[in-house]
Order: structure tokens, then sequence, then C-alpha cells
């Protein structure tokens, strides 16, 4: 647009009004990138052309530079300036340079639940009371706040930490903060003492993530995506991945377990991992916290969980992904009173049953509903 309102204005140079818009448009245009690309091929081809018929119709004609000042040699020049400032700017965006390193300070306590869970609580007092990090904790998150209420903890060296939560409870929202692919609101986090906020390319030197999705590239092998990122951020201590078993069979599953199971116990590596399964949280996670609608609602080891929280039984229900999953509802609706349904994702149905059911009863009708369903129930879990 800037471009074709200058060559507009030009054509009608029978307007002294249009003639001082235009000198004022053409002088101000030159502060836009494009224009003085668009606008100077558009004078260099006009140029050319003029130069082409004048020197075959006009006797004596010298032909204009197209690189003078006033045809293309300011549109070159402020390309140039333009080009070195925002080179520059981009550089200072990278690094952050305009980005204060806002030090969390404790925060009003209307920003915090006042229900909110002693052992969340104790946890956030940990991490204020421990400015300068003297228990070591490898990743610090510290009153993150962004679609987040507030949150803080901290992971040690050779943990294996679960954040465990519904679809929008803000679990992905953590791990992008903290991998810098999204700003904070307020807060800071920091993976062996490297600020997100200012030291992103160390934070990124000492951190691996596996997201969710498109994490592969199609024209990459196993072993050539393995050294391709090894390169790019060096080898990782820390580790944080986004349900890092979705859509994984039970022996791929167990097999990806087992590994993390080594990262964490043998090499000491800390994980933070997000899942829908309370059963993938149990074999692996030393603590988890379950998250709701940004805010932590408990924190803990597995068994302190239980203890505290537990009523019942959970069952877990692994069915065909083409499969209608209201049939396997209903069937486990009809024979088992006490019995609700949690959570409901694609080859997963999460139940709840009451503590006043069998087990006996409860492992009768799955058995049966395994056989009588076996084209759709894969497989199923109790805990």
């Amino acid at each position: 647009m800037t471009t074709i309102s200058t060559v507009i204005s030009q054509t009608l140079k029978d307007e002294p009004d249009l003639t001082k818009v235009d000198n004022i448009l053409t002088k101000l245009f030159l502060i836009f990138p494009h224009y003085c690309f668009g606008r100077g091929l558009f004078d260099l081809s006009t140029t050319y052309q003029t130069n082409i018929i004048s020197l075959r119709y006009i006797p004596g004609y010298v032909p204009k530079s197209p690189l003078q000042f006033d045809i293309v040699g300011r549109n070159i020049m402020c390309l140039s300036i333009e080009g070195f400032v925002f080179f520059i700017f981009a550089i200072c965006v990278q690094y952050r340079v305009f980005i204060s390193d806002r030090i969390c300070v404790r925060t009003s306590k209307n920003l915090i639940s006042s229900n909110e869970d002693e052992n969340v609580a104790a946890e956030r007092q940990r991490i204020y009371a421990d400015h300068n990090n003297i228990n070591g904790d490898v990743l610090r998150i510290i009153d993150l706040l962004k679609l987040l209420k507030k949150i803080c903890i901290g992971v040690k060296q050779g943990e294996c930490f679960g954040l465990l939560g519904i679809n929008g409870s803000g679990k992905s929202t953590t791990f992008k903060m903290l991998t810098g692919e999204i700003s904070m609101t307020n807060g800071n986090a920091f993976v062996n003492n490297y600020s997100v906020i200012k030291q992103l390319d160390d934070v990124h030197q000492n951190l691996g993530y596996c997201p969710q999705f498109d994490a592969l590239d199609s024209l990459l092998t196993a072993r050539e995506h393995l050294y391709f990122y090894a390169r790019l951020h060096g080898i990782k201590r820390k580790n944080i991945s986004s349900e890092p078993t979705t859509g994984m069979d039970a022996r791929a599953k167990r097999f990806l377990w087992n590994c993390i199971l080594t990262l964490t116990r043998k090499d000491h590596k800390s994980i933070v991992i997000t899942s829908h399964s309370m059963e993938e949280c149990e074999t692996l996670c030393n603590r988890l916290v379950i998250m709701v609608t940004g805010e932590f609602k408990c924190l803990g080891s597995v068994q302190h969980l239980k203890a505290k929280f537990g009523h019942g039984y959970s069952i877990i229900v692994r069915s065909d992904i083409n499969c209608d999953t209201k049939n396997i509802i209903n069937y486990i609706k009809e024979r088992i009173v006490e019995v609700n349904v949690k959570e409901e994702h694609t080859k997963m149905i999460h139940f709840r049953v009451s503590i006043n059911v069998p087990l006996y009863e409860l492992f009768s009708v799955l058995e049966k509903a395994r056989e009588e369903l076996r084209n759709i129930i894969e497989d199923y879990t109790v805990t």
C-alpha cells in the first residue's frame, strides 16, 4: 500500500496539494523496509525503461544512473541502516536485553488460595526462604504467573517430578514458560541457577524438552534425531517431558518407563513429566503435584497423596482408537453400581469406583468385559 499510494500521487502532478503530500510520504515511508525495497525496484525498473526509450528517440540524451540518491540511492541507504538496526534489535530480543530480571518477592495473600494445601504452602515457604538455593534444587519455579496462580516448586538432583492434571490445567503452559516459548506475566524460574528470563541460552544448554506433539522430523532417523538434538543443545542434566507415553502401546510404554527410571536412579538426572495417568506417576515419580486450573491442589509422594486423599479404586481401561467408548462405559456402569467416569481421552477411560465394591466383583466384571468386548478393550489396570 505504501508504494502504490506514492506512485498514484506522483501520477497526479497537476494537483499542488497532492504534490506536497507525495513529497512528505516518499520521505516518511522510508522508515519501512518493505517500502524501500518495493519502491526501489519500481524506480529501478522505471529509470531503466526511460533510459532505453530516450536513447533510441532523443539525440544526445545522457542516461541517468538509477543509483542516484534521489532515485534508488536513498532507498539503498535506508535499507542498509534499517537492516543494521533491526539486526541489533533482534539480537537484543534474543538475549532479552530489554527484559528486567524480575526477582520474585512474596505475593499478596489475595493471589494465593485461602484453602491452599498445607504441603503446597510448605513448599512455597521453603522456596521463599532459600534465596541462594542452599538446598541445591536444579529446577526452581518461583511464583510463576500466566494463567497459573503463583506456583512454587523446587526439583532436586536425581528426582522425577510429576505434574498430574486434566487438559487445560496448566501443565503445558508451565513447560512452555520453562523453555522460553512463551513469556511469564510474573515470577521467574531457574535451571541450575540460570534464569529463564535473562539467561535462556544457558538454560537451553542444561535442559532437554520432549513435547507431546511435533517433536520428530520425518526425514531423520532415530539416531540422527538424537545426534542432532545433542549437538544443538548439549547433553542435558534436566529433562522435561510432556505426556511422553501418549499413543504408545503397553510394551513401548514399559520400555520408556525403564529408560526414565535409569536416568533418575543411575545417572542422577532430574526429570519433570506431565501425565493424565496416576499409574504412570506412581511408577516413575518421587513426588507429584495435582494441578487444577493453574493451581497446585496437593503435593507429595504418591503414597502420601493416596493416604491423604485416596477413596476407593481407580480403573483405567485402554480401548481401540477407532471404537465407540460409550459401549465400554455403559457396560461397566450397568454391572458396577457405585462407579463414575472421571476422565475420558483417546484410547483411555478413567473410572472411579467406591470402596464398598468388593475387589472380586470388580475383577469379575472387568474380565468379562475384556472377554465380551475383546475387539475394543486392549487392557485395563486397577489401583
